[in-house]
């Protein structure tokens, strides 16, 4: 009776993981990032407060400048603002995620966000946000993450795991070009 009993209750602990593991019946390889959504736009925000010690608006404004040229191929074509009086950059960019078709990796969705940097002495707070699917009118990926059929597909979840990596490389990308350049040090001989 005892081992009826036990077996029976790990088939209950098996189909429940089980459950838990799989959405609608169909069992996902990627996991679906936790994005944080804006409580007042519902939006996708990947927002932060960087400290950069020592350093005036001004000086931050132009090493925000001296990134943007570094990472992007085409600036003029992706910035919107440059205010160095109110120590503002806003630019939009897009790229694109890719997905498999038949064990081949083509060019899927074009996605496009826009990002902005403002500067205060000591800090700067950037902010992405407005994450959308390009297509004729306005698709954010917070819709995606809203449907639950949609979640179910794996296209879906490689296209989320992909935005979120790429917008984690770009903050880093940006948090180790947004600072002073250190000084060279002279050969002494």
């Amino acid at each position: 009776m005892k081992k009826y009993i036990a077996a029976i209750w790990l088939l209950t602990v098996l189909s429940s993981v089980y459950a838990q593991s799989s959405k609608s019946g169909i069992s996902s390889m990627y996991d679906i990032p936790n994005f944080e959504v804006d409580s007042e736009t519902q939006m996708v925000v990947y927002t932060n407060v960087v400290s950069v010690e020592g350093s005036k608006k001004d000086s931050l404004f132009v090493y925000g400048q001296r990134w943007i040229k570094k990472h992007f191929k085409s600036v003029t074509s992706i910035m919107k603002v440059q205010d160095p009086e109110k120590g503002i950059l806003e630019g939009k960019h897009s790229f694109y995620v890719n997905k498999d078709v038949n064990g081949s990796q083509t060019k899927g969705e074009l996605i496009a966000y826009t990002f902005s940097l403002q500067f205060r002495d000591g800090r700067y707070k950037y902010t992405i946000t407005k994450i959308n699917v390009q297509k004729a009118s306005y698709y954010g990926i917070e819709n995606w993450l809203k449907d639950d059929e949609k979640l179910a597909d794996e296209t879906i979840e490689n296209y989320l795991q992909q935005i979120d990596e790429y917008m984690k490389k770009f903050i880093t990308s940006m948090e180790e070009g947004i600072k002073p350049i250190p000084a060279k040090k002279e050969d002494e001989w």
